[in-house]
């Protein structure tokens, strides 16, 4: 064969092979991610009144986690987790007689009631600005497959408690289809880890009485799971007490996701993105 013959067959190969390599890098980032794999639920939150304060044998130390969660504004302390699948939220324990609901091992208290955020009257997203084509431009990928529960005794609210937020990464969407399926591949990994997960361990600024119609600011710090890496993060957030018997409210946060392990691929249109991105909820939650 001679050498130009040679020259042509190698560069033939050669295109071969960055062809299939860039096909699939593209697939990589492109191709189809798997569905929910069932609607979101809020895991039950369990009254911090019906938590033993003090263990002294095995039975009772299997119904509580050894984790100690902070407290709300007097920093007394509270148990989290049940052997049930329950969560405690951060709080100060809550007074009255408590019952216990076996089929969903949620606990409430006489004066205690547990709002479920709605998922039709809320939603989850992230806020990243970038530059794309040259122009600057906010990434928003949304969802409402988000759950949690609050617990509050309206005559005590320095008592609430917040239970564990889950958002459903599979569901979030942006604008762009392409940028969906590469969040999800490429950055979320959402086959391998489906939820995003904050599990609140302090409140601050509860009030001592409720207003109906009034907005009230808290600070709620805890532990934020995203793709299998947890760190802290603390949310600013306000809530409103509502003539319908519904709370509503906000929360936002601000982070830089490389503290989460969380990379953006380099992509030949995207010329720049902020190393932060905002995390925020709008909710509604109704009584149960």
């Amino acid at each position: 064969m001679s050498t130009a013959k040679k020259i042509g067959a190698f560069g033939a190969v050669l295109l071969l092979v960055v062809g299939v390599a860039a096909g699939a890098l593209a697939y990589s980032y492109l191709k189809p991610t798997e569905a929910a794999s069932e609607p979101i639920q809020a895991l039950p939150i369990v009254a911090a009144s019906a938590i033993p304060t003090s263990v002294g044998t095995a039975t009772a130390a299997a119904a509580v986690s050894p984790a100690t969660i902070a407290a709300t504004t007097t920093a007394t302390p509270a148990t989290s987790g049940t052997a049930s699948g329950g969560t405690t939220g951060a709080a100060l324990p809550t007074s009255g007689a408590s019952t216990t609901t076996a089929a969903t091992g949620a606990t409430s208290t006489a004066s205690t009631a547990t709002y479920t955020i709605v998922q039709s009257s809320s939603q989850a997203r992230f806020v990243i600005d970038e530059v794309l084509n040259g122009a600057a431009k906010t990434v928003i990928g949304s969802t409402d497959q988000v759950a949690g529960q609050i617990a509050v005794n309206p005559t005590a609210p320095t008592g609430a408690q917040v239970g564990t937020i889950r958002i459903n990464a599979r569901t979030l969407s942006t604008d762009s289809e392409q940028r969906n399926n590469a969040i999800k591949n490429r950055i979320l990994l959402t086959n391998q880890y489906e939820y995003i997960t904050f599990v609140p361990t302090g409140v601050t600024g509860l009030p001592a009485t409720a207003t109906v119609g009034q907005t009230y600011t808290l600070r709620v710090v805890g532990q934020l799971t995203v793709a299998a890496q947890t760190h802290e993060a603390a949310f600013d957030v306000t809530v409103t007490p509502n003539a319908d018997g519904t709370l509503t409210g906000s929360a936002k946060t601000t982070i830089k996701y490389a503290d989460w392990g969380l990379t953006i691929p380099s992509v030949p249109s995207v010329t720049g993105v902020s190393d932060t991105l905002a995390l925020e909820l709008d909710f509604v939650a109704k009584a149960n």
